[in-house]
This record gives C-alpha cells, sequence and structure tokens, in this order.
C-alpha cells in the first residue's frame, strides 16, 4: 500500500510539474501560515481529541522556502490522556513554482510525549520530505506530502515513512495562505 502511494506521489508530482505555469508568485506572497490536516485518511484508537498544527513559511530565494511548525496532537478515552507537542523545521526546493508546485527537502524535528500515569519522552527525527502544493485560490493552496523520517526516540531508532506518531501517518495534508 505504501509503495502504491508513494508512486501515486511521484506520478502527481510530474503531472503537476508539466502543468506548472512557472509564473514565480510577487515578492508580497512569500510568506504563508500552514496548517496542517493529519489524518485525513485513519481513524484513531481514541474516540475523544484532536489534532492540528500550525506553522509559518518563508521563501528565502525564488525556488528555495524554510518553514516551522507546531503540531500538537490530544486524545483522551476513560481517563488516560496522551499529548503530543512537537516542533518541526524544514526546507523545501520548488523546482518549478506555479499554480501547482512540486517540492523536495529535508526537516528536522523534536516532540515530547505524555501518557496519563507514565514518564514522558522526547523523540529526535530528521529526514527527507516530497509533495506537491496545488494554489487553489489567488492566496490559499493545498499540498499533500511523504515524508521518510529516522526517528531516535525510547525504542532507539527507527526509519518511517511518514510521520513519527504512533498510527504511522503516511501522506500528510494541509492548507498554505499566502500574503
Amino acid at each position: 500500500m505504501k509503495k502504491s502511494c508513494l508512486l501515486g506521489l511521484v506520478w502527481l508530482i510530474c503531472l503537476f510539474s508539466l502543468y506548472a505555469d512557472g509564473s514565480a508568485r510577487t515578492a508580497a506572497s512569500d510568506k504563508a501560515l500552514l496548517f496542517e490536516l493529519p489524518n485525513l485518511l485513519q481513524v484513531d484508537a481514541f474516540g475523544d481529541g484532536f489534532q492540528s498544527g500550525a506553522g509559518g513559511k518563508l521563501f528565502l530565494t525564488p525556488d528555495l522556502a524554510g518553514r516551522a511548525l507546531l503540531a500538537v496532537d490530544f486524545v483522551s478515552d476513560e481517563g488516560i490522556s496522551d499529548t503530543t507537542l512537537g516542533l518541526g523545521l524544514g526546507v523545501e526546493w520548488h523546482p518549478a513554482r506555479g499554480k501547482a508546485s512540486p517540492y523536495f527537502g529535508g526537516l528536522t524535528g523534536i516532540r515530547t510525549l505524555t501518557r496519563t500515569g507514565e514518564e514522558g519522552a522526547i523523540d529526535f527525527y530528521f529526514g527527507g520530505l516530497a509533495g506537491v502544493e496545488v494554489l487553489i485560490f489567488d492566496k490559499i493552496a493545498v499540498y499533500a506530502e511523504y515524508k521518510l523520517l529516522a526517528i531516535f526516540d525510547a525504542n532507539g531508532f527507527s526509519v518511517k515513512l511518514g510521520e513519527p506518531a504512533g498510527g504511522g501517518r503516511g501522506a500528510q495534508f494541509g492548507i498554505v495562505v499566502y500574503f
């Protein structure tokens, strides 16, 4: 399943690259707010909770952007609550900026995990990402991306396709608001 999803993402990136109009956005729209929409394709084991992420993005050059994202994941069920707070920093290279803009890059981050009645844990991760951002309105875009991450946590070292969260999320979706 993961291979077919990754192959589909690569196919979409190639397709969007062909149709990208190549016109660079104006300097006024080189700053953006990011909003994550995690786990659209997966139902969590906990029925009561929320997940969200918000951050910023800044184009340093016409094709290179830096980003920072703060993620919050809180779920509770029958007196047990799990809380995850994370901070990730990344770099995106956009080879063809336009209405559809594929990108590749790297990221690093840290997250803390706490569960009722247990000792907290800290995880570190770094890795690569690939995705596509599609401008749907003048200043609003949606994005989809995959991440390949190396994770250092209480269990040691692991490599995962997707977020370092417990569910092993693969595809990440979000909204970008340029200003």
